[in-house]
């Protein structure tokens, strides 16, 4: 008599030979056939049970996937839950061993003769086994055992509620935002070179009279030309800049980042250098300048201040109707002051707006130092506070800051 406890197919896909030995709580044997369920005890993982009735423990998703209106997660599985080791949507077959009977000549099937084979396997007694439709319903959490062999997380951390939004660890001045901001020249002479093409672009196109409408990308070659008197060395690193307008009462040029280049190849004052850094639109024309070294030994985060040293804007970077938030500011206040990279300084309206709004905050916005020269400082708008800052930004010059945040010495 078949037994109507079967598995899968076990003869039909040829895994009955290699099931593993089974655990005590289950009554499965090697040469036994696969169970149609299983009912999950404490401790036991996927992993076991592909291991425990297909011999693999790799084959865990067949077990998966034909449980998933009972396994969320095959990282979890609980005790109690009735898993099928065969899928539910197929009738399972049990193949009967035939009588030994005497030996005789078969004829010869041609493989293309699917009719012949047909009825040959309609002759095999076979007995149906419907498998049940529907599944018990997991087991409340309250039952969950230990994590998984699969799980990697600690359950403290799965647990964990994911945090959307702005944190309050602190960003700090990086080597970009030292770099990019820029500065102003305070009347100073500077060591100027200059971009004199692409180097890509060969000796026609890539001189300055024949490439001045060429822009470079980040990790092209540039020729450049160090100052009269000068020359780089292999491995020095060159500020890329565009020189603006002049401000103005002994405060000197707007000097804007376009990138960082490293010399690779130097002749006499010519040079090639690599673009390793870009900030803005590369091209010949530009000037060159050997970077300023980035001030690693800050540390710490800006501690809040009373009373701090007052100043005043002395230009905005960008001449627009209304400034944004990352928008570059220079005061005039610098290291003659003590300021470093990290201070913090409030953006405070004029009498005049002041006046306007008595009522409202005379903030109007959150400044962060990112750049110091001996007088001026470069800060960067890192929060807009009251839109009255759209009124201060037509006479910028006369918009008065506070230090409210000090880096620790």
């Amino acid at each position: 008599m078949v037994s109507k406890n079967l598995g899968a197919v076990a003869l039909a896909i040829g895994l009955a030979g290699g099931l593993a030995v089974p655990a005590a709580a289950q009554d499965t044997t090697l040469t036994g056939p696969r169970p149609q369920r299983h009912v999950v005890q404490v401790g036991e993982t996927l992993w076991g049970l592909a291991q425990l009735y297909m011999g693999d423990p790799f084959l865990w998703p067949e077990i998966y996937r034909i449980n998933t209106a009972v396994v969320e997660d095959p990282h979890w599985i609980f005790p109690g839950e009735e898993l099928l080791l065969v899928p539910a949507d197929h009738t399972q077959v049990a193949m009967v061993p035939e009588q030994p009977t005497e030996p005789v000549a078969a004829p010869v099937v041609p493989p293309q003769d699917t009719l012949v084979v047909e009825q040959q396997a309609a002759q095999r007694p076979v007995e149906m086994v419907e498998l049940p439709e529907a599944l018990p319903a997991a087991p409340p959490p309250s039952v969950q055992a230990g994590p998984t062999i699969f799980s990697r997380i600690p359950v403290a951390q799965q647990n964990r509620p994911i945090q959307i939004g702005p944190t309050t660890s602190y960003r700090g001045v990086r080597p970009g935002d030292f770099y990019r901001a820029g500065f102003l020249t305070e009347g100073q002479s500077l060591p100027w070179g200059m971009v004199d093409g692409i180097a890509d672009l060969g000796t026609a196109r890539g001189t300055l009279r024949g490439a001045e409408a060429a822009t470079a990308m980040q990790f092209q070659e540039l020729r450049v030309s160090a100052p009269e008197g000068a020359s780089y060395q292999v491995g020095d690193s060159l500020l890329l800049a565009h020189v603006g307008r002049d401000v103005g009462q002994g405060w000197g040029r707007i000097v804007t980042p376009t990138g960082i280049a490293r010399v690779v190849s130097v002749t006499g004052r010519d040079a090639i250098a690599t673009i390793v850094e870009q900030y803005d639109q590369v091209r010949a024309g530009q000037q060159v300048l050997p970077v300023e070294p980035y001030p690693r030994a800050m540390g710490g985060r800006p501690q809040p201040v009373s009373g701090g040293i007052e100043g005043l804007i002395v230009a905005r970077a960008e001449v627009t109707p209304i400034p944004n938030q990352d928008d570059v500011l220079f005061i005039d206040l610098g290291r003659n002051v003590g300021l470093v990279p990290g201070d913090r300084f409030e953006v405070l309206a004029t009498p005049e707006l002041a006046a306007l709004n008595p009522a409202g905050s005379h903030v109007l916005a959150e400044v962060e130092v990112v750049h110091v020269r001996e007088r001026s400082a470069t800060t960067v708008i890192r929060a807009i506070l009251t839109p009255g800052i759209r009124t201060a930004a037509n006479n910028a010059a006369s918009v008065p800051v506070r230090l409210v945040a000090k880096m620790p010495a």
